[in-house]
């Protein structure tokens, strides 16, 4: 899983092994390290729906680091799937209290997914 941070948000970009993970056990995570001090987990995990108790994009720190999870849609990771591969990924733009609105792009590799899938009939 790849995690790419800019000025217009979060692109989170998995391959399609990770993609199988995810479809069989519902969630996908890896760990990362930036520095001695800025570390965490990042999990992608499946829901039925988006609830208040299971919002799209959550974070929280303790001793161990940051973890933030992006909760996927069962049926939007199901119709995202059936256009593979695809250069275009599910996008979310999420709006944060006291800050810039958040865009999250979710992307399975396309060249990854083309090895695997073959070119995409038209």
């Amino acid at each position: 899983m790849k995690l790419q941070f800019d000025a217009s948000g979060t692109r989170i970009r998995i391959d399609e092994s990770e993609l199988a993970t995810l479809q069989s056990d519902g969630a996908v995570c890896t760990r990362y390290r930036v520095d001695a001090n800025w570390r965490g987990t990042l999990a992608v995990e499946l829901v039925d729906r988006i609830t208040a108790k299971r919002p799209r994009w959550s974070t929280t720190r303790d001793d161990s680091g940051w973890t933030a999870t992006l909760r996927i849609e069962r049926a939007a990771l199901a119709a995202h799937v059936d256009c593979l591969p695809s250069r275009t990924g599910l996008s979310w733009t999420l709006s944060q209290v006291g800050a810039e609105a958040l865009t999250i792009v979710f992307e399975v590799d396309v060249r990854d997914s083309t090895r695997r899938r073959g070119p995409r009939s038209r």
